[in-house]
């Protein structure tokens, strides 16, 4: 019992030490660039740094504007990680993170002053918008293609009280318990000239307009697909194992064109423009039903409106609980 002890001490005592060698305190110099979306530098912009602690000691922090080539250096006592961002009158706020020390060779660690570049994107015009945050509606219908209504954010009926059919999921797979069941989750469209475009921000980092500010006028598919599995396999030797897949990708977003119109020759005559930020989470295949969460969804009702900038002060979409209103634009 007493040699158990002596090791646990021992492991803790290595562990600390590590962190501490692997994570000293030491002077950085974070070196900060703001540019635009065309790469030049923008002057007069407010650059925040931030150095976070370790066990317990105080958030290091500086601030100040950038010069005429669009930088801004700080210099501070960090650990590891640095937090940085950036915004101007006229601009969307930006941020990034960035480390103090970095990986070399996989686990030593290096010290690093990081250099990080924020781009920010101009506010064009932002629109009215029907708008909704972080949340979750049931598909109850497996193995078939449910309307969902864009702007009322609904299923329509008899599922729901949504009126158009703008978007249809459907949920296909099987269940035979948690550890084995497989899920593929399609979304469509109705009308020729419908799609989603798809596109990459990360959701912790960039600009706080994820989007582009128009939505593209090609590039658009029909049919987009996730899929998701877990199954449990038990070797001869009756050891267990999991295989998982279908994670939520962390970069995913999507601008949709959905009530489209087309002319004779195939031109886009009438639509209305969406947005999704974030991957469209699922919990997959089940007889009771499935959920969808959304982490933004956007409509912009006016028709041939490719303005994908939400006005924060104009949400269409009345009465929504406190945790469902938008945070981003």
């Amino acid at each position: 019992m007493m040699t158990s002890r002596i090791l646990v001490a021992l492991a803790l005592f290595a562990s600390l030490a590590y962190c501490s060698s692997a994570y000293e305190a030491r002077s950085t110099t974070t070196t900060v660039r703001v540019v635009d979306e065309n790469g030049e530098g923008i002057q007069g912009a407010m650059v925040g740094v931030t150095y976070s602690p370790l066990r317990g000691d105080k958030y290091v922090t500086g601030e100040g504007l950038t010069d005429s080539e669009g930088l801004f250096r700080f210099t501070g006592i960090a650990y590891y990680e640095v937090f940085v961002s950036a915004e101007k009158d006229g601009y969307y706020k930006s941020r990034e993170e960035a480390l103090a020390y970095a990986h070399v060779d996989g686990q030593k660690m290096s010290p690093n002053d990081p250099q990080v570049e924020l781009v920010l994107k101009e506010i064009e015009d932002p629109v009215a918008m029907y708008v909704r945050a972080n949340f979750e509606v049931t598909l109850l219908e497996m193995e078939a293609r449910v309307g969902f209504d864009l702007m009322l954010m609904d299923w329509v009926a008899p599922y729901g009280g949504g009126k158009s059919a703008d978007v249809f999921f459907e949920m296909r797979g099987h269940y035979e318990g948690p550890d084995d069941r497989s899920a593929l989750l399609i979304m469509s469209f109705p009308n020729e000239g419908d799609g989603v475009w798809e596109f990459q921000a990360d959701q912790g980092s960039g600009s706080f307009l994820r989007s582009p500010q128009l939505a593209p006028t090609e590039g658009y598919i029909r049919e987009k697909s996730w899929s998701s599995s877990r199954i449990k396999t038990v070797d001869d030797e009756f050891n267990e194992a999991w295989s998982t897949s279908g994670e939520k990708r962390s970069d995913a977003n999507y601008v949709l064109r959905i009530r489209t119109e087309l002319d004779e020759e195939g031109r886009v005559e009438k639509a209305n423009y969406a947005k999704i930020y974030g991957d469209i989470g699922f919990y997959g295949y089940h007889p009771d039903g499935s959920y969808l969460y959304f982490d933004g969804l956007y409509f912009n009702p006016e028709v041939n409106d490719r303005r994908l900038e939400f006005d924060m002060k104009k949400n269409l979409l009345d009465s929504i609980p406190t945790l469902e209103r938008p945070k981003l634009p």
